[in-house]
């Protein structure tokens, strides 16, 4: 039987999903499938989650050339999740951080962060440096400086974010349109 045309236009757009020769085509790929199918999360958004959180694990230094006589770009990772409410994206999230958990991800709270403003990207990276007295000074001084080299930024609702980049003054989508290129 033909398909209805109208009833068609009804149909919801489905997003693709990864293949079974995919995900059959290494074994630490199937096995995080099933691990993601057991906790109910879409195996795709697991392995996104992983990509972004692991990428915070590379060197902060680390660069790759794109294009002869371009400037090496840095190894930033931007992840969207996108689906209908309710289908297990912030499971996908958690899966990810239990798949993933490391030293650096259990021990620094610049793990998950919010993104904030486009100031409190900038404000992720920064902490407090006790310096030691210097000549003339009999205690240390604490101050505020960059005590971070990455952070992976989560936020678990697009409209929150689109929220905080249509505010007033935002500078939230130029940081990211930064910070994804490797600007200062």
């Amino acid at each position: 039987e033909e398909p209805d045309p109208e009833g068609e236009a009804d149909a919801e757009p489905v997003a693709p999903v990864l293949p079974e020769w995919f995900w059959n085509s290494r074994p630490v790929l199937g096995a995080l499938r099933d691990f993601a199918r057991y906790c109910r999360a879409g195996p795709d958004a697991v392995l996104f989650q992983c990509l972004a959180r692991s990428a915070v694990e590379d060197a902060p230094d680390a660069r790759i050339v794109t294009m002869a006589g371009a400037a090496p770009s840095p190894l930033n990772l931007f992840v969207l999740v996108v689906s209908r409410s309710g289908t297990s994206k912030s499971t996908a999230a958690a899966v990810a951080r239990a798949i993933l958990r490391t030293e650096h991800t259990v021990t620094d709270p610049s793990v998950d962060e919010p993104p904030g403003t486009g100031e409190g990207l900038a404000a992720a990276f920064m902490g407090d440096f006790e310096v030691a007295p210097a000549q003339g000074r009999k205690k240390a001084v604490v101050e505020r400086r960059q005590v971070r080299n990455r952070v992976h930024f989560h936020i678990d609702e697009g409209e929150a974010l689109l929220k905080l980049a249509k505010r007033e003054n935002a500078t939230l989508g130029e940081s990211l349109r930064r910070a994804f290129t490797g600007e200062a």
